[in-house]
């Protein structure tokens, strides 16, 4: 195969999996491997990827195994670039939240129910195996979830564990103690 075929090969890839993103808009493309240091896809990629940021760092070659043995040894200089959170419900507040998600629930009070309730920001800095933060929440209608007790006067803290290619997310009945767990696994 030759090398313009293997670098059109590569451009085209990146485009793909630029049109196919999901995190919104991409800022820079960093080249990382062995064939990195080809002047050719070098050249090809700034071209293609004019509006974006190109980067090649020193030793390309090495970029992926120097990662993965930070990532091995000092995980805790791991950060994540997403925010994570959950859907919450609360207090509806006039002029504040947008009409067309205000709901009555079932004590007849409005809330709001399209607010995100921020556990990890994109970015921060998390140790590793502890939980980031944790946040309490009280149910709005009697048939939310399947947690002990009936009624509203039930109360559930939830705390998301960050462990390097997976979240852990922790919520627990306070009533009871009982303690559920879902793992989220980005390698997936």
């Amino acid at each position: 195969m030759k090398v313009n075929t293997q670098v059109d090969a590569i451009v085209e890839h990146v485009i793909n999996l630029i049109d196919q993103s999901i995190i919104g808009d991409i800022a820079a493309v960093i080249l990382v491997g062995g064939f990195s240091n080809c002047p050719l896809l070098q050249q090809a990629m700034r071209t293609k990827f004019d509006k974006h940021t190109n980067i090649v760092p020193n030793d390309p070659e090495l970029a992926v195994l120097k990662g993965a043995l930070i990532f091995r040894h000092k995980p805790e200089l791991i950060s994540h670039k997403y925010t994570y959170g959950t859907n919450k419900s609360a207090h509806f507040i006039e002029h504040v939240h947008r009409e067309s998600y205000k709901v009555k629930y079932e004590n007849g009070d409005a809330y709001c129910e399209q607010l995100f309730d921020k556990h990890i920001t994109a970015w921060q800095c998390l140790n590793v195996g502890e939980a980031q933060s944790e946040q309490g929440y009280t149910p709005f209608k009697s048939s939310l979830i399947a947690i002990q007790g009936s009624g509203l006067a039930r109360f559930v803290r939830v705390r998301m564990i960050y462990g390097g290619t997976e979240i852990e997310v922790e919520a627990t009945e306070v009533a009871t103690g009982k303690v559920h767990r879902l793992r989220i696994d980005f390698l997936r």
